[in-house]
């Protein structure tokens, strides 16, 4: 049984075989470490949703064993599961403390934001330009050569318009 267990990545998927009580965890739950949360493409609040997904993990019933991606299998899915929470509520105390206020995601998410326009700002004011938003030669011009993309050339030319827009950033070309 597959289990969608966006947080890490968007697509992530932990697979469950209830009948010898198995968990192939991948990267959502690992015995000792924790993985890193994507903001990208997952929406508002990665946290929230990974946080949430933990939940649907612990409740499997029967699970025996863990098998992760990175580190040995494990045998307290739901154990490690309360674990992480607390490192996570952990560590959103020790910002709120450091930020001296209550912060929610969105006054983090709007924080990360103000600090991408003002690195952009300084940018502007040292004479950048979008012109000088771009990758190396190679990257833009010759197809990848494996991977999901294999055949195809970054579309960067496409993508840095939409991407300014998305900003609020004016595209002077």
């Amino acid at each position: 049984m597959s289990v969608h267990t966006p947080g890490h990545t968007i697509d992530h998927l932990c697979l469950y075989d209830p009948e010898y009580g198995l968990l192939i965890s991948g990267d959502h739950v690992l015995p000792s470490i924790t993985p890193h949360i994507s903001g990208v493409g997952n929406g508002a609040d990665a946290l929230h949703s990974y946080i949430q997904t933990l939940d649907l993990v612990a409740a499997l019933d029967g699970v025996k064993l863990g098998l992760p991606a990175h580190g040995h299998p494990f045998a307290d899915v739901p154990g490690r599961v309360q674990a992480i929470k607390e490192h996570h509520e952990e560590r959103m105390e020790q910002l709120a403390a450091a930020c001296e206020g209550d912060w929610s995601m969105e006054k983090l998410a709007l924080v990360g934001e103000r600090i991408w326009n003002l690195e952009r700002q300084f940018n502007n004011a040292a004479g950048f330009t979008e012109k000088d938003d771009n990758l190396p030669k190679r990257l833009t011009t010759e197809p990848a050569k494996t991977g999901p993309a294999k055949g195809l050339v970054n579309g960067l030319d496409k993508m840095l318009p939409e991407y300014y827009e998305l900003r609020g950033w004016a595209w002077r070309e």
